[in-house]
């Protein structure tokens, strides 16, 4: 997990932490436990009991390396359903047999507290309504210069994912590996960077085609953006998170 290293980690609340906990019990999540000096790979046992979390007992680890009663544990796993990785530091409460087969269970102490990062790096957010508005998309050398609302669907430090409807009969919408301008607003102040498009797929609807239009999809990358732009948008980035985590 060294990679996950420089992320922001943020503290779930409790009523949250609790629903995670039975999730990742429920569908044997894959884990790993880092202790002083080694780790485990590991995964989590549907059963519990009232005061300890159980984890599978690798075949690797029978001949010894398990955690003893009292060693300081932190676990990690990637929660799929969401995207998230989650941590929590605890106890190992030594070894117990959890099933009619007398199998082995690793045993920690239920957490207090637990937190959780996105995957990525650069952390993606959905944008509020009234700012995901206040976008548009630029591309082209005039007099073919083509300017189009556009919606911003969610949003990182390195891109945007974005939406704009164009005529059916459009022609000159930019492929995978253009570079476009967008220009997009943050704290009501308007930004126009460089993206190149990642990725592209229509999305239109009926409704939009029976009025002539065909909405199309963009995954893109900021291009070398600057400084002020940048801090601007990460500082941004960081409010919505906290913003997502009060509601949680």
């Amino acid at each position: 997990m060294r990679e996950l290293s420089n992320c922001i980690w943020e503290t779930v609340s409790s009523a949250a932490m609790l629903r995670v906990l039975a999730d990742a019990r429920s569908v044997g999540a894959l884990a790993e436990l880092f202790m002083d000096d080694h780790s485990i790979n590991t995964r989590f046992l549907p059963t519990t009991t009232a005061n300890a979390i159980l984890f599978d007992v690798p075949v690797t680890c029978l001949g010894g390396q398990l955690p003893e009663v009292g060693d300081k544990t932190v676990v990690y796993w990637l929660r799929e359903k969401d995207g998230y990785h989650y941590r929590f530091r605890s106890s190992s409460m030594g070894t117990v047999q959890h099933d009619a087969d007398n199998m082995l269970a690793i045993s920690m102490a239920i957490p207090k507290a637990m937190e959780r990062t996105q995957r990525r790096r650069a952390f993606r957010v959905h944008v509020p309504l009234e700012d995901a508005q206040s976008l548009s998309i630029h591309w082209g050398i005039p007099p073919h210069r083509f300017d189009f609302p556009a919606f911003a669907h969610d949003l990182s430090a390195t891109g945007v994912q974005l939406s704009f409807a164009a005529p059916l009969s459009f022609l000159d919408v930019p492929g995978v590996g253009s570079v476009v301008e967008i220009t997009i607003s943050i704290g009501n102040v308007p930004y126009t960077v460089e993206v190149r498009v990642m990725r592209m797929e229509k999305t239109g609807t009926p409704n939009e085609h029976s009025e002539g239009r065909e909405r199309w999809m963009l995954g893109t990358l900021f291009i070398e953006p600057f400084s002020i732009f940048q801090d601007a948008l990460e500082n941004y980035i960081v409010q919505q998170q906290r913003s997502v985590l009060r509601r949680s």
